[in-house]
């Protein structure tokens, strides 16, 4: 979340908004019952 702040802010998001949005972000992540589903890619390759 912190990395997309600076596009959030250039979106017309408020400090105040974000701020509580993060705040529960992370309060919801401490949770006994968090789970998350990440998903991710690699890839390989060679240059001709």
């Amino acid at each position: 979340m912190i990395l997309l702040k600076q596009y959030l802010m250039q979106a017309g998001v408020e400090d105040i908004e974000y701020d509580a949005c993060l705040a529960q972000m992370q309060l919801d992540m401490m949770q006994e019952s968090f789970t998350s589903i990440s998903y991710g890619s690699q890839v390989w390759g060679c240059k001709p």
